[in-house]
This record gives C-alpha cells, structure tokens and sequence, in this order.
C-alpha cells in the first residue's frame, strides 16, 4: 500500500493545533459539556464529569481561557457566580444539535 507522501503536518498544521487543543484526558469532555449547556458553572461541570476533580477542572480551565475556545463571565449575582461559555467557532460544527 503507497504511503501518502504529500502529507506535511508541519508546524501551524490544523490537525496538530486541534489535537493540542483537545489533547489531554478531559479537554474534549469539557469543551463538549460547556457547548452543550450553552454555558455552565465550574461546579456543574464537576457533577456532570464526577471524577474530574476541581484541581484538574482548575488548571483546565484557565487554558482553554487563554487559547479562546471558552470564555469566563463573572454573573453580578449574589453570591457571586461565573459561567463558560463556549465561544470558539472552530468547533462550532463538531458541536450542533446532532452530537449534544
């Protein structure tokens, strides 16, 4: 069988940017349940993945933050409470109504 030879996942290829993106055990299961919620609070998303543990939600978070795939808004309730949201349109399509 002939290789593809014409293939070059070099630096700043997609492919390798979304597996980065998605890489790690819970990236993927995060990004989907904030998606699927249209937004969802840190300790929601620890009842719907109950055995992540909130040190992992709490450096998963701020990462996904910085890499624009979900955005953090501080609701002016009392008490005072953040929602994700996701905002990355990457995605949009691996996210609709036919997988959530």
């Amino acid at each position: 069988m002939k290789k593809h030879t014409h293939f070059d996942c070099s630096s700043g290829c997609p492919v390798e940017a979304a597996i980065y993106l998605l890489g790690g055990k819970w990236r993927g299961a995060i990004i989907y349940h904030i998606a699927k919620n249209n937004g969802v609070g840190f300790y929601d998303l620890i009842n719907k993945l109950n055995k992540l543990s909130r040190r992992t939600l709490s450096l998963q978070l701020p990462f996904l933050e910085k890499k624009g795939i979900v955005n953090k808004i501080v609701l002016s309730e009392k008490p005072l409470r953040i929602k994700f949201i996701f905002i990355h349109h990457i995605f949009s399509g691996v996210f609709n109504e036919k997988y959530i």
